[in-house]
């Protein structure tokens, strides 16, 4: 959150070259340019997956434990959204396909290299670090978080 330019993870034992990196995306130039990094970094055959991570509840301000609405968190319900903030989050994440689409546009063409993308709800790092894991990810980027839900 703090750097100044993308950082990228490397966990120990990993491969010369990986071929499953997983780059953190918010959209922002500094989320984009890490992901340009990392698909550099790529072995031919391998895949870039772009990781999208989100909390509603902080998006709107709200804080709600997990972020979440209408959900039950360590033994507590948390009320469902308002209808205004709910319909400010379904245009959040309406408007998400459309942001993939001019990402993966942004990036420099890479023969041999396939590009996943991904939503997943929660706080970025563990939310990110859990779809790396999930994936034999062979290398984490990100970049500094650029901006929240409003612009």
């Amino acid at each position: 959150r703090h750097a100044d330019r993308p950082v990228l993870v490397v966990p120990e034992g990993a491969e010369l070259v990986p071929r499953t990196v997983v780059a953190a995306t918010d959209f922002g130039p500094t989320g984009a340019h890490a992901a340009a990094a990392a698909l550099g970094l790529v072995a031919d055959g391998g895949t870039l997956h772009l990781v999208h991570a989100w909390d509603p509840g902080s998006l709107a301000g709200i804080g709600l434990a997990g972020g979440a609405f209408g959900g039950t968190f360590g033994g507590v319900t948390a009320p469902p959204a308002p209808p205004a903030v709910q319909r400010m989050l379904d245009a959040y994440a309406a408007g998400l396909p459309e942001r993939f689409a001019q990402l993966r546009a942004a990036l420099p063409a890479r023969a041999g290299v396939a590009v996943a993308t991904k939503v997943v709800q929660g706080r970025t790092a563990p939310e990110v670090l859990a779809y790396a894991r999930a994936h034999g990810a062979d290398l984490v980027a990100a970049g500094r978080h650029a901006r929240g839900l409003v612009g």
